[in-house]
């Protein structure tokens, strides 16, 4: 409804996509702008690929040269830093007992996990921290392969397929106002749509002419037509919480209704009590 596109492939995690996406556009030598708050695709940076990283506070806008100011490392360095380090979010163990500010001073000084168990009984570290890896070296192999995002995922390849389309303002405004994204909707430009405002706070029960309750009815068509509407009029609309489907009596302010017809559509129910 946005115009954007939904990316889906069974098997793979959003990340894979994103990191085929990304090799896809370093291959058509187009700019890649990955914006999100996962700081797992911080591995897929490179000179096309750039990633926004999304606070609370600020966003990072995260190239080579900011990221190695930051954290002194490579894209590549990173996949090997989760190694080490793991992620508890993620299910990645890494090595027991080895911590972000260990793992960081290790790659950044040694680069890569194969290096550092390449000459492990020779590496200028302490025998604490020696022994640690030593009993983790198959959980930081799988950390490892587990932290490294796919680049290969089995989706369409044809860039142009996920350029933005044109948005459809009115469903996407239906959608919206149901969710009750209003703030959302500001940002957007987007109106809310009427027929879907609650109206918890107007009169319970209130007379409705024939035409509207064949057709549905707009909360501000609702009421420019309530106040003219002759009170013999046998029909009321009762505005509930839940789309009620089932039959029975139902007790308002203004008294009991036997209902013996009714539509119901987004929380109005019409009741026909002739």
């Amino acid at each position: 409804l946005a115009g954007y596109s939904i990316i889906q492939c069974e098997g793979y995690e959003a990340d894979d996509i994103l990191g085929t996406l990304a090799r896809l556009c370093e291959e058509k030598e187009t700019e890649c702008v990955i914006s999100t708050g996962d700081r797992d695709s911080l591995q897929l940076i490179s000179d096309k690929t750039r990633v926004v990283l999304v606070g609370n506070r600020e966003n990072t806008n995260f190239t080579k040269e900011v990221l190695f100011e930051k954290y002194g490392l490579s894209p590549d360095e990173m996949i090997e830093l989760k190694a080490l380090m793991g992620d508890s979010s993620d299910n990645i163990p890494g090595v027991a007992g080895i911590g972000e500010k260990t793992a960081t001073d290790l790659i950044s000084r040694f680069h890569s996990v194969d290096y550092i168990y390449e000459h492990l009984d020779t590496l200028e570290i302490k025998d604490g921290v020696r022994n640690k890896l030593t009993l983790g070296k198959d959980s930081a192999y799988l950390s490892r392969d587990l932290g490294t995002i796919c680049k290969t995922a089995p989706i369409d390849e044809n860039l142009e397929v996920y350029k933005v389309k044109p948005r459809n303002d009115g469903d996407l405004a239906r959608l919206m106002t149901r969710l009750e994204f209003f703030k959302l909707m500001e940002k957007m430009g987007l109106t809310p749509d009427n027929r879907q405002v609650s109206i918890d706070t107007k009169t319970d029960v209130e007379y409705v002419a024939d035409h509207l309750i064949a057709n549905g009815v707009t909360v501000q068509e609702w009421i420019s037509v309530k106040d003219r509407l002759p009170e013999e009029e046998e029909r009321v609309l009762i505005y509930t919480k839940t789309n009620i489907t089932n039959y029975g009596t139902y007790t308002k302010r203004y008294g009991a209704y036997r209902k013996e017809g009714f539509i119901c559509q987004d929380g109005f129910m019409w009741l026909n009590t002739a």
